[in-house]
């Protein structure tokens, strides 16, 4: 009977698919610069994570609402506000209070 090769055995490297357990949403209200850094970023490195970039039309308070509607299906999720047009008409300040009580979201402004 032919003996296994024991290096196969033992290598100590998993095999097969990579886990998907670290699933991250990058929502952003940007659609031209952040939205394209973001996917440029993510084809240009390789990460741990599985990272979702997605467009969300509407002022800082929409995409973050959008965030929480999507929380259970992410392990973490960034809002990122391109603030252009929102941050003179006062539209930042509710996200910043509202993000305190998930854990799973945080923000960043660009």
């Amino acid at each position: 009977m032919a003996r296994k090769n024991d290096r196969e055995e033992n290598s100590g490297r998993a095999c097969g698919k990579r886990k998907e357990n670290n699933k991250v949403l990058i929502l952003t209200n940007g659609i031209d610069s952040e939205k394209n850094y973001f996917d440029i970023l993510k084809a240009k490195t390789r990460s741990p994570y599985s990272i979702k970039i997605e467009f969300q039309n509407g002022d800082p308070t929409q995409v973050f609402e959008k965030a929480v509607q999507l929380r259970s299906k992410y392990n973490h999720i960034w809002c990122v506000f391109d603030l252009d047009d929102f941050f003179d008409q006062g539209k930042i300040e509710p996200v910043f209070s509202k993000v305190k009580k998930y854990p799973n979201i945080s923000i960043a402004c660009s």
